[in-house]
């Protein structure tokens, strides 16, 4: 995490996606080495000392704040929570133990000994009945049945999330054209989709009571994302969606950089 903190700020740094991608191949694979043999017996509140610590990877890559949920972490990131990952990989691994020769497959099928804490090959939550057969599966059935779990598992942890506290439903994918505009940006677009920013007064107001919670331009209250597309005193035609649909439009409606590194300078 302090590898990650180094290379991105919230204002400074490599993007989003970089940072993604450094948390994946130096952490979470740390993270979840081995989990196809101590997922199944953990407790519950062990798999949230895990989950902690990829909440604050994904809040340091997107830049969001202390208040902002797991969930809003994890559909800006499209990483999986930690159990729902490390699930999907103990399910790919029972099927590959269906494959010709592969070491694991005399223990498929075997029942667990007496006082043997439960495992992969014996536990309903990893078993399914994509690979329930016990005939030995071919090298293109098996990368069929990997895709499948992969998409299954997506798939049920999308529809598991609550509805944003933004849109008050399931959040839109992001325009790829998000992608150029600066890491300051792309932060707050983030922080505003999540409903905690600096820059609303219902957030502020929050951590500090003297501060009112109304809007500076036309005294409304809340001043929340929402306010932002409906203040009298700055009309505009676009909508909270357009967060996610249009963000350079709205990041240049809300007066934000949408230079890239590529730009002139002003």
């Amino acid at each position: 995490l302090g590898i990650l903190k180094a290379l991105a700020g919230s204002s400074w740094g490599q993007d989003k996606e970089t940072m993604i991608t450094t948390y994946k191949t130096i952490c979470r694979s740390t993270l979840e080495y081995g989990n196809q043999i101590w997922s199944p017996i953990i407790e519950e509140s062990n798999w949230l000392k895990l989950q902690r610590v990829q909440s604050k990877a994904l809040r340091i890559a997107t830049g969001c704040l202390q208040m902002t949920s797991d969930s809003h972490l994890h559909q800006e990131s499209k990483v999986l929570p930690v159990k729902d990952h490390c699930m999907m990989l103990g399910k790919q691994y029972v099927a590959a133990c269906h494959q010709p020769g592969h070491p694991g497959q005399k223990n498929l099928y075997n029942l667990a000994g007496r006082n043997m804490k439960s495992s992969v090959m014996h536990n309903s939550n990893y078993i399914t009945s994509l690979f329930a057969d016990p005939t030995e599966i071919d090298s293109k059935s098996y990368k069929s049945v990997l895709k499948e779990i992969h998409t299954t598992s997506v798939s049920d942890t999308i529809q598991s999330y609550p509805a944003n506290r933004v849109l008050g439903r399931s959040p839109l994918s992001i325009s790829k054209e998000e992608n150029r505009l600066p890491r300051a940006t792309r932060t707050e677009l983030s922080r505003l989709r999540s409903g905690f920013s600096r820059n609303l007064n219902s957030y502020m107001n929050r951590i500090d009571e003297t501060v009112d919670d109304r809007c500076p331009s036309c005294r409304h209250s809340p001043h929340d994302t929402a306010h932002l597309f409906n203040c009298s005193s700055n009309p505009t035609q676009l909508n909270v969606t357009d967060l996610w649909k249009k963000p350079v439009e709205t990041a240049i409606f809300l007066g934000l950089d949408v230079r890239t590194s590529d730009d002139d300078p002003p």
